[in-house]
């Protein structure tokens, strides 16, 4: 019984977990666009000029649209997860620790797995398969 009532929640997390990203997602392109001080030190540190701000918040907000849509979400996730693979390089290549980039691209898979039960199977099936 404990188990059904999980599996009935899973979407709903997932859901939520999925405002959490898209939130993230919004507010890091809304700090983009608006190009205060601490922000273009920050997107020049990582080695972006400010010129490319606006050009990396539409990637973003576009990306977080697809993912946030139940038809387009795998699209999403896979976009969103390539712009956090690059955004873990530009940590790397300046010698500092992609946690935050890694994490927020976690959040992006539960949610994504948590939203989609057959991708949480297959995900799940292979893991345990790895390990069986």
């Amino acid at each position: 019984m404990a188990t059904a009532t999980v599996v009935q929640m899973a979407p709903y997390v997932g859901t939520a977990l999925t405002a959490m990203a898209s939130f993230i997602f919004t507010v890091s392109a809304s700090a983009k666009v608006r190009k205060r001080p601490q922000d273009r030190k920050m997107l020049e540190a990582l080695g972006f000029n400010v010129a490319q701000a606006n050009k990396l918040a539409a990637i973003e907000l576009a990306s977080t649209v697809l993912f946030a849509v139940p038809n387009t979400m795998m699209f999403g996730v896979a976009l969103l997860t390539a712009y956090l693979g690059g955004a873990a390089a530009a940590h790397v290549r300046l010698g500092q620790l992609p946690t935050q980039p890694v994490v927020v691209a976690m959040l992006v898979w539960t949610a994504a797995c948590l939203r989609e039960p057959r991708l949480l199977a297959l995900c799940w099936e292979g893991i345990a398969g790895d390990i069986l």
